[in-house]
């Protein structure tokens, strides 16, 4: 099975410019950085090249005929070896942990050969003519290929990540929670600590963010057009690579890949010897102080100006060494004095994704980071029992004045379906039968969200009724 990832890294570093002269006796050329992936390193370099001329060709063709382009006229390319590939310098190779390789390289191809090429196949190309517009869109494609190759590298790094942690688990002894000693709390800590695998996918992004980040001259030229550029930190082992995006969709795609952070560290599980503890069930301790007053700032382009003191304004990223602490979470364990005999010692257990999203599929939340709610917020509840619910109705069974509240609980499902609904209390005269009926009838809800995530949980609703004194 071939693993490949056409991801091109456009490189502002040598500037994917086009070296045009538009006589006729000059042959046209491009710097392209293009990266690819493969189940050996030459695998990968052919995938990297396939990648450039795939990019370049996007731009000579008109989208008219790009349908006519596709994937086996590259390969046809590269089998040939017609020179469209002039010479090529490799930026970075590294083998990744499953096995496979990774490929980053420069390709100076010849535009003419290629144009002729495609030309021959029939194939109306764009490349005479259109100056500025050949200009302004070679800065889009740059733009996208910013993002593709952005988002490729998350989606690479993600399955790296969700193994970058080890567990190590101690608890104290149990503590009495009653006067009759029947109930007992056992306090338990679970230490997520990174391992070697953070180390690959810190260096593995920033070689990235390298043959991505803006140019001078790039920059520069940004500035010019009244151009927005993003910067962003990246800081490891002591040191703050700052690099300059072209667009804020690239820093989405790195958002993509951290704001799981949390969801990494929790891929464990905790055995008993009786049942068995999901992470989700422990508190995030934030009390890990990772010191970064000492870091050193390395600014990729020295020319781009004096940012030593902008840096702590920038979107900032920081990967953890190899051996750190990532994260501690807690658990007071409540237990019955006759299920604590049934306990033969607690151990911490990895657990990979699957087993991570059955656990998100098949649990119930009672705490949640944000929790189910009526379609448009409380206003839009409001107006829902205004006008169905039967306020009247312990006027209807003489009820005495007062205030009659019923606390209904029902699950939310991932998808927002409405089941298990009952009144945990019932004030009389028909208002628990009222409460329930009134939450059944009504539609679905927004569901909640744990760490990103739709997932089931089980909510409580209060609703009033009031019999005033007439």
């Amino acid at each position: 099975m071939k693993y490949i990832i056409n991801s091109l890294l456009i490189s502002s570093i040598f500037a994917f410019s086009f070296q045009f002269a538009f006589a006729q006796d000059v042959e046209k050329t491009v710097v392209v950085s293009a990266s690819g992936r493969g189940k050996s390193n030459e695998d990968a370099k052919r995938e990297a090249f396939k990648s450039a001329i795939d990019q370049v060709i996007s731009v000579l063709v008109s989208s008219e005929s790009n349908t006519l382009i596709n994937q086996a006229l590259s390969e046809q390319l590269i089998a040939t070896k017609n020179g469209v590939i002039n010479s090529y310098t490799v930026l970075n190779e590294s083998q990744l942990p499953d096995g496979s390789w990774s490929i980053s390289l420069k390709a100076l191809i010849s535009v003419s050969k290629l144009n002729s090429f495609i030309e021959s196949k029939g194939v109306t190309t764009v490349l005479n003519g259109g100056l500025f517009a050949w200009n302004i869109k070679q800065q889009l494609l740059k733009e996208q290929s910013e993002i593709k190759a952005v988002n490729e590298m998350a989606d690479l790094l993600q399955k790296y990540m969700e193994v970058a942690f080890e567990y190590s688990i101690k608890n104290g002894d149990p503590k009495s929670v009653d006067e009759e000693s029947k109930n007992w709390e056992i306090p338990i800590i679970v230490t997520a600590t990174t391992n070697k695998n953070i180390d690959f996918c810190a260096s593995y992004c920033i070689n990235t963010l390298k043959a991505l980040s803006l140019s001078p001259e790039e920059w520069k030229t940004y500035t010019s057009l009244n151009k927005a550029i993003f910067p962003v930190v990246i800081k490891y082992n002591n040191i703050s690579n700052v690099f300059y995006l072209r667009k804020n969709s690239s820093i989405s795609g790195l958002d993509k890949l951290f704001s799981k952070w949390e969801y990494y560290t929790r891929l464990f599980t905790v055995e008993s010897g009786m049942d068995t503890l999901n992470s989700d069930d422990f508190t995030l301790e934030n009390n890990i102080d990772h010191e970064t007053s000492k870091t050193k700032v390395n600014i990729l382009n020295d020319d781009i100006g004096n940012i030593q003191e902008e840096v702590n304004k920038y979107k900032t990223i920081e990967f953890l060494s190899a051996g750190e602490k990532a994260a501690i979470f807690s658990l007071q364990d409540k237990r019955a004095l006759s299920q604590i005999e049934k306990i033969t010692g607690y151990r911490v257990k990895s657990i990979d994704i699957e087993a991570k999203e059955n656990n998100y599929n098949n649990k119930i939340f009672t705490v949640v980071e944000i929790s189910a709610e009526f379609p448009g917020g409380w206003s839009s509840w409001a107006r829902y029992l205004e006008r169905n619910l039967n306020r009247d109705l312990p006027v209807e069974k003489k009820a005495p004045p007062g205030k009659y509240t019923v606390t209904v609980s029902f699950i939310v499902d991932k998808n927002g379906g409405i089941s298990e609904v009952k009144a945990e209390n019932d004030p009389g005269y028909g208002t628990a039968e009222e409460a329930v009926r009134v939450i059944k009838k009504g539609p679905s809800w927004k569901p909640a969200t744990q760490n990103g995530r739709n997932v089931t949980s089980r909510i409580s609703q209060m609703i009033m009724f009031m019999v005033s004194e007439d």
